[in-house]
């Protein structure tokens, strides 16, 4: 009987032992975390005390319900005083299929290490914010990048041969990049995507769903990408790699020679993409590395891990791994040659910004209306835009600031700005409007002239002659009207058009002259009381 007591006291304290040691480890740290089996092999590498990153566990990310919790890690400076105000570049991590989860406190210290033997995990992106939080904060020559880092959790990854079955993709990928804006003080300009395996596919389709996404991300790197651009599962849902050659997106692969995931022996997964990403137009050529078959006992960084075949990440994410390489048609990897762009992830993704212009400009006008000019601009998406300067120069197009008006920092949708200038100069002037981002970063847009004639109700200058491109009718008009302008040749036949109703005052009707050979026109310009028709030479 006392055996009994005695055994079944014992038993109760090695539960309560284990409750106690999974409750500490909990919340800072992941220690001894595992199956029983897993346990009997475990490496102390695998052990991290005092986490450096947040446990925000059992989180709903997105209506599908795949993504709960997440690791999260914010530089010392995101809460300094005087910063509240600071937006943040972000890289977002996806993880393999042996490191899913339901996101709880416990289940996320899979993401150090997956359900399966070492796989290396522990060397990716969480487990490198653990080691050196220094690599996320880089220098760029101008600022210092200092990265959020978000590692969200998925729970299921069921993908058929016929491109069925449950998984995420990029749908779920565009709810966390949505969840992250919306809880994090985010440069939406510098949003980075990187994943191995499972998570390669998710941020690869994403980017290919559409060129909108494409634009959203400012640089992704798929590691052990196993989701083949001609496959059902994508080829139905119309995922195509142009979109990320138009957006201009960078993009890294990396993976191994001796990986076949998802292909056979001839055809490498990563290498269409970067085979159609390259033949798009204007397209930023994709960065690759192939990692070769390790030739010695101790695989050089250069070489696939010694572990696993599919293992590229262990290497991928090691700060000493920067070279990218140009490859012959074949890919063949003795044909390999450094591209110079020796840069490790964290100092790419520093350097990379979104090329997608902050400010998205649907229409820029001015017009002389009762010795008044007045601006008016529409935007139908903004980005970090801190404001908007007018400014103005004579016939000599030295533009001087005359006005700044405050911009909307984040917006979507249309939003519609104006300004009056009440003195404007007489005769030509040019008006110039310069957007201004929350780092100091400026654009220029199109110029846009007025010609103020004092004094006159009905007029038409034409400028410039001779012209090599665009050439314009400065109207004046008392009343509202419709006014009518053509270019044509010396026998007659009208080549270009422009026809508009205008309100009083003086307006800039432009004719593109593109095609046109070199010689001399003659431009029209009709309305209610004035027509009057001009030589003009195109040099």
């Amino acid at each position: 009987m006392k055996k009994n007591v005695l055994l079944r006291f014992l038993t109760f304290s090695f539960a309560l032992s284990l409750l106690l040691a999974s409750s500490a480890f909990a919340q800072s740290d992941c220690v001894n975390y595992g199956t029983a089996a897993q346990m009997s092999s475990w490496n102390p590498v695998w052990n991290f005390t005092n986490l450096k990153q947040s446990k925000r566990s059992n989180l709903t990310i997105g209506p599908s319900g795949i993504f709960n919790g997440l690791l999260e890690y914010l530089p010392a400076s995101y809460s300094a005083p005087g910063n509240q105000n600071k937006k943040f570049p972000v890289i977002i991590f996806f993880h393999g299929y042996g490191s899913r989860g339901n996101g709880s406190a416990a289940d996320l210290c899979r993401l150090f290490k997956d359900r399966g033997g070492d796989l290396a995990t522990h060397l990716s992106i969480p487990g490198r914010v653990e080691r050196n939080t220094n690599l996320f904060s880089q220098s760029t020559g101008e600022t210092t990048q200092e990265f959020v880092v978000i590692s969200p959790q998925f729970n299921i990854y069921d993908r058929h041969e016929d491109g069925t079955g449950i998984y995420p993709s990029f749908n779920e990928v565009e709810d966390v990049i949505d969840y992250v804006e919306a809880h994090y003080r985010i440069d939406k300009r510098r949003i980075y995507l990187t994943g191995l395996s499972n998570g390669a596919n998710m941020i690869l389709e994403y980017a290919a769903s559409s060129l909108a996404r494409a634009k959203r991300v400012a640089a992704i790197m798929p590691v052990a990408l196993c989701s083949q651009m001609n496959h059902i599962s994508n080829t139905s849902r119309h995922l195509d790699a142009k979109y990320i050659g138009q957006a201009k997106l960078k993009t890294w692969f990396v993976y191994c020679q001796t990986d076949n995931c998802g292909s056979g022996p001839q055809l490498k997964v990563s290498n269409d993409w970067v085979k159609a990403i390259k033949a798009v137009p204007g397209a930023e050529p994709p960065r690759l590395t192939i990692l070769k078959t390790k030739t010695t006992t101790k695989p050089l960084l250069y070489d696939c891990s010694d572990t696993l075949a599919h293992d590229a990440w262990s290497r991928a994410f090691n700060p000493d791994f920067k070279a990218s390489f140009t490859y012959n048609a074949n890919f063949d990897i003795a044909s390999a040659q450094n591209d110079d762009n020796n840069q490790n992830i964290y100092q790419w993704f520093a350097q990379s910004t979104n090329v997608v212009l902050p400010v998205e400009l649907k229409e820029f006008t001015a017009r002389l209306i009762n010795k008044r000019v007045e601006l008016k601009w529409i935007t139908t998406d903004e980005k970090n835009n801190a404001s908007f300067t007018i400014e103005r120069a004579g016939p000599d197009q030295k533009f001087t600031a005359i006005a700044t008006i405050p911009g909307a920092v984040d917006s979507k949708g249309e939003r519609t700005y104006t300004y009056t200038d009440g003195s404007p100069l007489a005769n030509l002037s040019f008006y110039r409007l310069v957007q201004t981002d929350i780092d100091g970063k400026q654009t220029y847009f199109d110029i846009r002239k007025i010609l103020n004639q004092v004094g006159v109700a009905s007029s038409v200058v034409i400028s410039p002659n001779p012209f090599t491109s665009d050439i314009s009718a400065f109207v004046t008009v008392d009343k509202a009207q419709k006014v009518f302008v053509s270019l044509a040749d010396l026998n007659g036949r009208i080549l270009k058009t422009s026809t508009g109703i205008y309100s009083p005052g003086s307006s800039e009707i432009k004719i593109n002259s593109n095609g046109l050979p070199k010689g001399v026109y003659l431009l029209k310009v009709s309305g209610e009381n004035f027509n009057i028709s001009k030589k003009v030479i195109k040099n």
